[in-house]
């Protein structure tokens, strides 16, 4: 027999729909290529900056993620156990410090320095509060593609942030965080917004 459809059946295979398509792992990309194709590359070389933010922030960090979900060190994609995120956000720190040290090694770009900066600070405070509660990485990402977007391109983009709101209504439908995590998330992610504003962009 199949399974019967009803409006909370749709109502949360919608909400996970939206929570994956906010993953903060799968973001990691389009926020390099969001820096990379603004005009503060436009003295450097794309293709070499690209491959090594690709290498750093995405291959390495996505290939754990996937390691060790197919093992079962991660029970989910959603890190419903905090303690399992905590292992994680260290590795990932790990990668986003050595893309740091090469890129200042190389004499790479002030905005990739300035950005690789902010995310190694930004998630040292995740791992910090991750230690005793469970933050939205959610509301985090969203808030830092809206505000990274923006500052780059001249706020043509202020039109993402109403994609907050509908992260908020997907991980509560989902319960996978409360209100104050997800304001939480929010308020961490401006922390972007100084940090960018500090250097002048």
């Amino acid at each position: 027999m199949a399974p019967k459809i009803t409006v909370t059946t749709i109502k949360l295979k919608i909400a996970y729909f939206v929570s994956r398509l906010f993953d903060a792992a799968f973001w990691v990309l389009p926020l390099g290529a969001i820096a990379i194709f603004s005009s503060h590359f436009d003295n450097h070389n794309r293709l070499l900056r690209a491959t090594g933010l690709l290498f750093f922030a995405g291959i390495l960090p996505f290939a754990i993620l996937i390691y060790w979900l197919k093992k079962g060190k991660i029970s989910d994609i959603d890190f419903t156990n905090k303690e399992e995120r905590t292992a994680y956000i260290k590795v990932i720190l790990s990668f986003w410090t050595l893309a740091l040290i090469f890129t200042w090694a190389l004499s790479g770009p002030r905005l990739i320095l300035v950005l690789l900066t902010s995310a190694i600070i930004i998630g040292a405070l995740v791992l910090i509060i991750n230690l005793y509660w469970k933050i939205s990485n959610h509301a985090l990402v969203v808030t830092i593609i809206g505000f990274l977007t923006n500052i780059l391109y001249g706020w043509d983009y202020w039109w993402f942030f109403f994609f907050l709101p509908l992260v908020f209504w997907s991980r509560l439908v989902l319960k996978k965080h409360t209100f104050l995590q997800l304001v939480a998330g929010t308020l961490l992610g401006c922390l972007l917004f100084i940090i960018l504003r500090l250097f002048g962009y």
